[in-house]
């Protein structure tokens, strides 16, 4: 998705500011409540990928922030996920189009009936055991499904992610590692005080196919509280 001047300008001048700090995790987490509590779209935009669950702000303390950790930057594993997921219920769904054109006449009573009333319930013969099957075709490809759409979301979170800390669309050929802290805060706002964790990653990657090797800084990916 491409910036717009403004944000580029945000994100780049927030880049040159936290090069000159101890703690750019921290001053990421004030900068992003300073803009919830400025009400600065642009800016929030251009540090998370998530909003803050309420948006009344006043003032802020970090009241600890975690050891970093780091894990492996596996956005190919989750493209690779989500083919096999897809062509699992592919397959799943060919199979059932048989399963009904070998069992027309049986399909045919079955619709007839569930259709006047859903809960129908065959108690015995060829037709309750067509019953018990299909409905179990069904159910897995629902189950199937679901996969689908988690992987799917899996792999479209991560390339976002990735786009954002290292200003790049995300390719499989990418490799590197994630550096990940959680920055407690509690933030008070005209309703009281409320604690959040914040999830921040910073993006380590470099491109095996050209040697490019992206500046990457850290966003917020998560807000929990």
């Amino acid at each position: 998705m491409p910036r717009t001047r403004t944000q580029a300008i945000v994100i780049f001048s927030f880049i040159a500011f936290i090069t000159s700090c101890t703690a750019p995790e921290e001053q990421l987490v004030d900068t992003f409540l300073t803009a919830v509590r400025d009400g600065q779209e642009e800016m929030i935009q251009g540090l998370s990928m998530v909003n803050l669950p309420d948006a009344d702000v006043q003032s802020w303390e970090i009241v600890e922030v975690s050891p970093e950790t780091t894990e492996p930057y596996h956005l190919a594993e989750l493209g690779a996920a989500f083919f096999e997921a897809t062509k699992t219920w592919e397959d799943n769904v060919a199979e059932n189009d048989k399963f009904l054109n070998d069992n027309e006449e049986n399909t045919l009573r079955y619709r007839d009936r569930t259709k006047a009333d859903p809960d129908y319930k065959f108690t015995s013969g060829a037709m309750a055991e067509y019953q018990e099957e299909w409905e179990r075709r069904v159910e897995e490809v629902r189950e199937l499904a679901s996969v689908v759409r988690a992987t799917d979301e899996a792999l479209k979170r991560e390339r976002a992610n990735t786009y954002m800390s290292a200003n790049m669309v995300a390719r499989e050929t990418f490799e590197g590692d994630i550096e990940i802290k959680t920055v407690r805060v509690n933030v008070n706002g005209d309703s009281g005080s409320r604690t959040y964790d914040l999830t921040l990653r910073k993006y380590n990657v470099v491109d095996s196919e050209t040697g490019i090797k992206p500046i990457s800084r850290w966003i917020v990916t998560e807000i929990d509280g």
